[in-house]
């Protein structure tokens, strides 16, 4: 549900789906990622990622892209989340909990 004085939300999925596959997120998010480094008086470019990752059980209606977890017995999705030592976010990559995806594999993304 969108808040009341939001455009109808066929209106708010054609823009958020044009700025997504323009990259218009991704520019955003570099843009305030490289602020908050010069900021801290940190290189523009992160030379360390933080990766971190986390198996999370999903609604029962949700059937696109689950898997299991054998390790942790869980029944849904696994994210991966890669940080810089500030904290700024790079890379999130969310997929089923069956494929198994090793940190390499993940920080080939970046």
């Amino acid at each position: 549900m969108l808040p009341h004085d939001f455009p109808h939300w066929s209106a708010v999925y054609f823009y958020f789906k044009k700025w997504k596959n323009s990259g218009v997120f991704e520019e955003v998010l570099d843009a305030l990622n490289s602020r908050e480094r010069k900021l801290h008086k940190k290189k523009i470019e992160p030379s360390v990622g933080i990766i971190d990752s986390q198996s999370v059980k999903t609604a029962h209606t949700c059937i696109q892209d689950v898997g299991y977890d054998a390790g942790k017995k869980i029944k849904g999705r696994k994210r991966h989340i890669v940080t810089d030592t500030l904290g700024c976010l790079l890379l999130v990559l969310v997929h089923g909990a069956k494929g198994k995806i090793s940190y390499g594999e993940v920080l080939k993304l970046l």
